[in-house]
């Protein structure tokens, strides 16, 4: 019903192919030995004539083929190519189909073959087996027909009955043999289509073909001067359009780039648009791809921002996952309730264990992992996993939360009866809370844990009674294990947040206002060393509602839920708020100062100087995503992310600076002039422009070239001397100067944060990541030079087309993307880099279906 749905859907259409006729439909993969028999045979149909002497003794109700329908060939450019093509399926008469192993896993050639039969008589449907034998190679539907008969009772019932459609065989060991076996192909497919019986058109063929040799050879030599020049001509015309074709293709590639490196997929991203790049610079090299090459490799950032390094990924999707201390491993677990444990240099799987009900898991050091399993199963058990024996040793029959402290080797594990501390799978000590009269029942649990910075301190909270509000606070040496503070508590709600610093230990939860069934946040910060005195508690209620993680640096504590941040001094004094988050997902430290991530990507410095948050994204991600995150962590200089759009994989990505950027031992420096380039509006006198409409006129520092700039941004860069228009474009933001760089023999346009680098024929090959473009070095070398927000100035050596193409090359060496995003995108891969060149022509239709 679907299908029949479409095909009234499509000949309703107006458009383009509607009006056209087609006497054959070819449906066929988009691969080599699948392309080069639908293309040869595509030409022998459409120069096939009928014999005279069939055409003379036969009432035909039709003379000759004159049009077949392949979508390389027929298919106009348009963004959207399914229709078109079910337009020209629903004017044709005849559908063949070329049939190989590698048909019957293409949706989109199964989706032609049930149209056509949906709407047309069977015998209509012609095949040409080309590779592989019938039963691999012919589409499912065409072996069978369903018809109406009556039963025993006389009642009309539907039938399957096994039938064999009309084929042809071209096959051979190459291309060479398929072609002479495509003449024989040819014959019998036009007998089908003609209605004629093949042994006579057979035989009616060979004797046209023998009077045709004979005239043909009489008239060769003078025909032979005029055909190449008709070749010449039509080459070109077909070169021409090629080139449109390739050029359209390259620029989709330069789209599914910045979305794969937007995803994190950064070698992907490198590997799509060096795949339809030339390996040696030419005029026509398409300028978007190039681009995206550029920005994928962040060979020019001025400043350390993060870049995607690498994946880690498993076959489900994530629900969590851990980071070895020496961030060389991960434990990952799985929708399919599996623990993964993945190297996360390599991506290479280690271990896989069945661990449904997982509770919690964390690494013990790096070179062992503690996972508990008891979350809604029956079986409770707490397991050390040894990373390199890959064996497994049962702690206890017990589950509970794991917390480790990296710096000591120690991992905790917290249940409802006490904390057991492991090195290893060896029982480091243990705190049983009956030891402290802490008489807790199996439906207690504790709230939170939290380590000082130095992680020489554990402080945890557990909620005495299962119903009231209250909590006990306990901290611990967690080198000894010896409790050192003790307080209860019974206004503690039961989602505190915990964090301490060594002498103090800052407790946040949700609890209702005096007089008011209003929940707000309200702080407490215990001092360890007066903790039974009042004068060692200090309160403090906040307006703010979904508070529920806390971070704490060495000098301000911060509570953070959904959209809102707010950071305190250790007294609790209001420093800042962020509230221009969208979902905060994460915070860490850095250099002393609270950052926090947002599912938006965005990273924010909150302290008591940036008090509304500062946005460092920017400088921190150049090239910026718009992809939404689920979670991100940070550990070390490393960024691991995961992404809505796919949570089957973690992205690692890494701190570094462009590679051809090296920040400058001293201010080598020719700054340009800080003033805007003078404006030279006379120049509108000598082109058909509105002059409403400009914001401003350059004269590049040369004098060969002019910029107009209008107010929406759009740029049109004119030849001084011919007045003709050589570029245009759309920036962001306004541009005030027009340099001419000499050694580069390129030119750069600048103004605000937005710099846009040209090659000599005007081609953007760049716009240059977090930095602003001041000038170029003092030296021979005459590099850009530009000034980032850290206040250093960077050295920004500028690479020619060829080098970058070089080390593009040298980032791949033999990688090739994964199955599902080569069919996503449908990536050409090739064993050369040349073939890449050509990358697409026949693929463009079924890139932009997709």
């Amino acid at each position: 019903m679907l299908f029949s749905a479409n095909v009234k859907f499509f000949r309703g259409m107006k458009m383009g192919l509607d009006s056209v006729k087609y006497d054959a439909f070819i449906s066929y993969r988009h691969c080599e030995l699948d392309s080069f028999v639908s293309e040869n045979l595509h030409k022998k149909l459409e120069n096939f004539k009928l014999p005279k002497s069939v055409l003379k003794n036969k009432n035909l109700k039709k003379t000759k083929i004159e049009r077949v329908f392949r979508d390389e060939a027929e298919l106009p450019l348009s963004d959207n190519l399914s229709d078109p093509i079910m337009a020209a399926l629903a004017n044709s008469e005849f559908l063949i189909v070329i049939c190989t192993p590698r048909l019957p896993l293409s949706a989109w050639c199964k989706k032609e073959v049930e149209t056509f039969v949906a709407t047309h008589d069977r015998q209509h449907v012609l095949l040409v087996l080309a590779e592989g034998e019938p039963d691999e190679s012919f589409p499912e539907i065409l072996t069978y027909e369903d018809v109406m008969e009556k039963d025993l009772d006389g009642k009309e019932v539907t039938i399957r009955r096994t039938r064999e459609p009309l084929a042809a065989d071209c096959r051979g060991k190459n291309n060479k043999e398929r072609l002479k076996a495509m003449d024989n192909v040819v014959l019998k497919l036009c007998a089908a289509i003609f209605g004629l019986n093949y042994d006579d058109l057979k035989q009616r063929h060979r004797e046209q073909q023998i009077k045709k040799r004979i005239v043909l050879m009489e008239i060769v030599m003078a025909l032979v001067a005029l055909f190449a020049l008709v070749c010449i001509l039509f080459t070109v015309r077909i070169q021409k359009q090629n080139k449109i074709i390739q050029d359209k293709y390259a620029s989709t590639m330069a789209t599914a780039s910045k979305e794969l490196y937007d995803s994190g997929r950064r070698l992907d991203a490198i590997y799509v648009a060096r795949s339809v790049l030339p390996d040696r610079e030419t005029k026509d090299y398409n300028e978007d791809a190039y681009r995206a090459l550029v920005d994928a490799m962040n060979v020019y950032g001025a400043s350390d921002s993060y870049v995607p390094k690498n994946l880690v990924s498993i076959p489900s999707t994530i629900i969590d996952y851990v980071i070895s201390p020496d961030q060389k491993k991960m434990a990952l677990y799985g929708f399919d309730e599996k623990l993964y444990i993945v190297d996360i240099e390599t991506n290479e799987i280690i271990f896989v264990q069945n661990a449904a009900g997982l509770y919690d898991m964390d690494f013990s050091g790096n070179d062992g992992l503690i996972y508990s399993i008891g979350f809604l199963v029956d079986e409770q058990k707490t397991v050390y996993f040894d990373l390199a024996s890959k064996e497994e040793k049962v702690l206890e029959d017990s589950c509970g939360y794991v917390e480790s402290a990296n710096s000591k080797g120690i991992t905790f594990m917290f249940s409802t009866y006490g904390v057991k501390a492991y090195k290893g799978d060896t029982l480091y000590y243990e705190i049983d809370y009956y030891d402290y009269t802490l008489n807790t029942n199996e439906y207690s649990d504790y709230l939170d844990v939290a380590f000082s910075s130095d992680e020489n301190y554990c402080t945890f909270a557990l909620k005495e009674d299962p119903v009231l509000d209250g909590a006990i606070l306990c901290r611990f040496e967690t080198d000894t294990g010896d409790i050192d503070m003790f307080v209860r508590d019974k206004n503690i709600g039961s989602n505190a947040a915990l964090a301490t610093s060594g002498d103090y230990v800052f407790v946040s939860f949700l609890g209702e206002e005096e007089d008011s069934l209003h929940e707000i946040t309200h702080l407490l910060r215990y001092d360890v060393l007066n903790s039974t005195s009042a004068n060692g508690v200090i309160g403090k209620l906040v307006e703010m509602s979904d508070s529920y993680q806390v971070i704490l640096s060495d000098y301000e504590y911060c509570i953070y839920g959904n959209n809102q941040a707010m950071i305190f001094d250790y007294d609790l004094n209001l420093q800042g708020t962020l509230s221009r988050a969208t979902m905060i997902l994460n915070a860490y430290i850095e250099d002393g100062d609270i950052h926090l991530i947002d599912s938006n990507g965005k990273v924010f410095l909150l302290n008591d100087f940036f008090y509304e948050g500062m946005d460092l994204t920017e400088e921190l991600f150049p090239q910026k995503s718009d992809k939404k995150l689920l979670f991100a962590v940070n550990k070390g200089d490393n960024l691991y992310v995961k992404y809505e759009e796919d949570s089957s994989y973690i992205t690692v990505m890494q701190k570094e600076k462009g590679e051809f950027a090296d920040v400058l031992s001293k201010t080598g420096v020719d700054e340009f002039e800080q003033s805007s380039q003078i404006s030279n509006p006379d120049f509108l006198d000598k082109i058909d422009v509105d002059k409403k409409t400009v914001y401003i006129v350059l004269e590049s520092d040369d004098g060969k070239y002019y910029s107009v700039q209008n107010y929406d941004g759009a740029l049109t860069i004119y030849d001084a001397k011919t007045l003709k228009e050589v570029k245009k474009l759309y920036v962001n933001g306004m541009l005030d100067r027009f340099v001419y760089l000499k050694n580069l023999k390129s030119y750069a346009m600048f103004g605000g944060n937005e710099e846009y680098l040209f090659d000599r024929r005007f081609k953007c090959y760049s716009t240059l990541p977090y930095g602003t473009l001041c000038g170029v070095t003092d030296d021979k070398e005459k590099d850009l030079v530009l000034f980032n927000g850290e206040g250093d100035y960077f050295r920004v050596d500028i690479k020619s087309y060829n080098e970058i193409i070089k080390r593009a090359d040298e980032i791949l060496g033999d990688y090739v993307p994964e199955d599902k995003i080569i069919d996503k995108y449908n990536i050409t891969v090739g064993k050369q880099r040349k073939a890449r060149t050509k990358a697409g022509i026949g693929k463009l239709v079924d890139l932009l279906d997709k």
